[in-house]
């Protein structure tokens, strides 16, 4: 597969730890993206699966306005929430919250086997590494959200329903055996009301078994008809037990930009025009 020939440039990088009453947060700045048309999901992957009802991975590769986060130095398990905040008004700040502590979840994942983006030989990419909690009774259901929205570095706060974005995938990626407790994924593209757009599911029926250490590469991902995309909900439904250490490697999460305000006021105003001119024809 095609590497991305062109890369976001970042202005600036910088690593920080907030805290907001018990809940603390790493902020990242800038960091660098790959830039479409290309393939910026997968590039050195083959995806094993496809999840039913998902916008291809082509289809956002083709894409001129795709972008994708390949690599997250700076993230850290040590709180529920990453951030990445762009300088680049056209791009949105995200989020990364987990709903569970007490693993390495948050952490830099550099293994190639848990990457769509990485080279075999060496781990020049990372991605957020998810260690998936077990119990040996009850089964759980712990769950990654990713936010599309605005970070205020003065105010230390993230702001949702704002700089949504029009399409938006990602890949999940372990050897299968590591999937073992794991009976299925389901993952939800939502909007600033918290409405579905769209809801994929992947059984672990479906995953290749046939070899335990052979890595499956899953995919998700949506285009809508608006810029409405505003989380992404990722449910993991564990099965009791402990017999397996379920890390996974969640990499090339890509979203569009967004546009920019004058653009956005432009379509109000033509939209207006238009329904202006409707209502003197009647």
């Amino acid at each position: 597969m095609q590497i991305p020939h062109k890369m976001h440039l970042a202005l600036s990088f910088c690593s920080l730890v907030l805290a907001a009453g018990t809940v603390s947060a790493a902020v990242v700045t800038d960091l660098p993206l790959a830039e479409g048309p290309g393939t910026v999901i997968a590039p050195t992957r083959s995806i094993t699966l496809e999840a039913t009802g998902s916008t291809s991975s082509a289809t956002l590769n083709a894409r001129s306005d795709i972008y994708a986060l390949q690599s997250v130095p700076g993230f850290s398990s040590s709180g529920l929430t990453n951030i990445v905040s762009y300088t680049d008004s056209t791009l949105p700040d995200l989020r990364y919250t987990k709903s569970f502590s007490g693993t390495n979840t948050g952490n830099e994942i550099t293994n190639p086997g848990f990457l769509t983006s990485s080279t075999p030989d060496t781990a020049t990419n990372s991605g957020y590494y998810i260690y998936l909690p077990t119990n040996a009774t009850e089964a759980l259901t712990p769950t990654i959200t990713i936010d599309f929205g605005s970070y205020n570095s003065g105010t230390e706060e993230f702001t949702t329903g704002v700089n949504s974005v029009q399409a938006a995938g990602f890949t999940l990626t372990a050897p299968a055996a590591r999937f073992a407790l794991t009976s299925s994924i389901v993952v939800e593209f939502l909007d600033a009301s918290s409405g579905v757009l769209s809801s994929q599911t992947v059984l672990y029926s479906e995953l290749d078994t046939d070899d335990p250490n052979d890595p499956n590469a899953l995919y998700f991902g949506y285009e809508s008809d608006d810029y409405d995309i505003a989380s992404i909900s990722i449910t993991f439904n564990q099965d009791a037990g402990t017999s397996v250490v379920p890390i996974i490697g969640l990499d090339d999460v890509a979203f569009t930009s967004v546009p920019e305000p004058s653009t956005m006021g432009m379509l109000g105003l033509g939209l207006l025009a238009l329904i202006g001119l409707r209502l003197r024809r009647r």
